[in-house]
Formats: C-alpha cells, sequence, structure tokens
C-alpha cells in the first residue's frame, strides 16, 4: 500500500497542512492524522491473542437492592504475542518501540492492513505494558536467532 502522498518510497517533510472547506456543512469534524515509518512483522502474532472491550462504567449495589450505574467510555484493548521476532526486527522496529514510544506515545496496530474494515481492524493507542525482549535459541532464521516480544495495546478514544 502507498503512503498517502502518493509516493512509492519513503518521503520527508517539514510541515503538514491541510485545508479543509465545505461550504455546504454546517460544521467540520477533523480526527488524528498518525504519521510515521511503517512496519510489519515477518511473521504473524501467535494463535490465542486475545481482543477485548473494556467497559469502565462503575457498577454499584445499593442496600436496598437496587444497582446505581456511571457510565463511562468503553475501549478496546489487544494483547499479542509475536514468538518469531527475526534479529533484525527485533534490533530495528521492536527496540525502536520500546525506546522512542514506550508507554508515552500512540502507535497504529493494523492486524489486518487489507481488510475492509480498517476501524474494526486496527488499534490506535498505548502500549500499556513494556515487556522485555525474549531470547530464543530453540529457533533460527538463517542461522540467526528468534525472538519473542508481547504487546498489550489500550485503545484511545
Amino acid at each position: 500500500m502507498a503512503p498517502f502522498c502518493g509516493c512509492s518510497l519513503p518521503a520527508s517533510w517539514r510541515y503538514t497542512r491541510f485545508d479543509i472547506a465545505d461550504p455546504d456543512a454546517a460544521y467540520v469534524e477533523a480526527g488524528g492524522l498518525v504519521e510515521g515509518a511503517r512496519e510489519a512483522f515477518t511473521y504473524n502474532f501467535a494463535p490465542g491473542d486475545t481482543i477485548q472491550h473494556v467497559d469502565r462504567s462503575r457498577v454499584a449495589p445499593t442496600s436496598s437492592g437496587l444497582t446505581l450505574i456511571w457510565d463511562d467510555n468503553i475501549f478496546r484493548r489487544v494483547s499479542l504475542s509475536f514468538n518469531a521476532v527475526t534479529t533484525d526486527q527485533r534490533k530495528g522496529m521492536i527496540e525502536r518501540l520500546d525506546r522512542i514510544k514506550g508507554r508515552k506515545r500512540n502507535v497504529l496496530l493494523m492486524t489486518d492492513p487489507d481488510s475492509d474494515n480498517l476501524p474494526r481492524d486496527s488499534i490506535y493507542g498505548l502500549v500499556t505494558d513494556q515487556t522485555p525482549i525474549a531470547f530464543s535459541n530453540a529457533f533460527a532464521v538463517d542461522g540467526k536467532p528468534l525472538f519473542g516480544k508481547q504487546l498489550r495495546i489500550d485503545e484511545r478514544i
């Protein structure tokens, strides 16, 4: 998939400007912009990993038997294990993810980049648990060891 700019090669620029105009609209809504390098794992995440909807609403029973509910937002949480991370990806993408993004910068994870419904199959949020990189000498690709990494990302609303 080519980048938004229509370039087939990586591009860099200092500023981005969007002009949004719709004279017939009562108002215009705009979302967030994601920029950065696109990288894909060589091997997919492990079977049995999870995605869930987390409801932050507070529920409290009363002494009269009623239940009080304070509505709050619902977000998605994904927990994925990558058990076959190549040496190059470990030294590149994974270490940059831990070092630069950490727990404080947003990431976009697309579980199916070819999906007809990208909002359903993508999570934009924060890595909530920075897990260590696991060394695995049991398997190797081209004489280089494979590594493991777990990602837990909470969607930002």
